[in-house]
């Protein structure tokens, strides 16, 4: 369910995140891919592709994210969002590392256990060390030390 343009997801179907009670999916529109929608379930809403300030704002109201997505990874893991990821491997391992992240592949009973674990819990793991927002300013820092000598 990436809201942003440039995720690298263009060509993947959709993701789902829920919101509350409610189950929001995100599908891709086109010609090919209208075709492909099922019929949503009453708890479950489908809605375009989100502006990015909204899409946060609706991980952030999660109580829980399942996804493919690299980067919704990061973005549940810093809003403190449970994250189960269903792919048999990452390119973010220090998310499933430090807890915020679950593979769980895409088997329908590994991924239901990962559900049930994951709503149980209540953290989604310990915060990841350096993704604190300061970035720019470690680098200044280095920037300014190396311009001093």
């Amino acid at each position: 369910m990436p809201a942003r343009s440039g995720d690298g997801d263009g060509d993947r179907p959709g993701r789902t995140v829920a919101a509350g009670d409610r189950q929001v999916h995100r599908f891709v529109r086109g010609p090919q891919r209208d075709e492909q929608v099922v019929p949503a379930p009453q708890r479950i809403t489908a809605v375009d592709p989100l502006g990015y300030l909204d899409f946060i704002g609706l991980i952030e109201g999660s109580r829980l994210v399942l996804t493919d997505s690299g980067g919704i990874q990061e973005e549940t893991s810093v809003l403190g969002v449970p994250c189960l990821t269903m792919r048999e491997e990452t390119e973010r391992p220090i998310t499933v590392e430090q807890g915020t992240n679950i593979l769980v592949g895409t088997d329908h009973e590994a991924i239901l256990g990962g559900v049930s674990t994951a709503l149980s819990s209540d953290a989604p793991g310990s915060e990841i060390p350096l993704w604190d927002g300061r970035a720019a300013s470690r680098i200044a820092e280095v920037l300014m030390a190396d311009l001093r000598s």
